[in-house]
């Protein structure tokens, strides 16, 4: 369902790069009903399969495999072009943030090698692209880079 709210696009990045099947569309806006921010991530697929596998379950009806489409290298769907296959589905989130700290703890992601707080490449583009435009989030991404966490 999609979120109607009046807002201004801050700032955004794609994480979509040559021979990636998977990535995640990440846009900052600023909320004008609330004063706050908005975070929305899109997670994008070029991967195909031939039903449900592992944690993949079909949505939606099959579709004939096309020539941009990248087969599961787990269930191995068929590849001739009359074949049908399911495709993933994009997967959308939005988080309301009240303020500029909240909008960049929204956008940190917590590592599974050390459990140590990051901003993934992706999010700290849009930020600071947000930055250049906001500065609520300009003087907080300053705040954080020095006190709170790396880059």
């Amino acid at each position: 369902m999609p979120i109607k709210f009046d807002g201004e696009l801050l700032g955004s990045s794609s994480s979509e790069a040559r021979g990636n099947a998977r990535w995640t569309d990440i846009s900052v806006y600023a909320d004008n009903d609330t004063g706050g921010y908005l975070v929305s991530r899109v997670g994008r697929s070029l991967v195909v399969h031939d039903g449900p596998c592992g944690n993949f379950k079909p949505a939606s009806p099959p579709v004939h495999l096309l020539d941009y489409h990248v087969a599961c290298t787990f269930c191995e769907p068929p590849s001739s072009p009359s074949s049908l296959v399911y495709e993933e589905v994009q997967r959308q989130s939005a988080q309301e943030c009240p303020d500029a700290w909240t909008t960049i703890d929204a956008l940190r992601l917590r590592s599974k090698e050390d459990d140590a707080w990051f901003v993934p490449t992706n999010s700290a583009l849009a930020l600071r692209m947000a930055a250049n435009h906001d500065d609520k989030i300009r003087d907080a991404l300053r705040k954080s880079m020095r006190t709170r966490w790396s880059w």
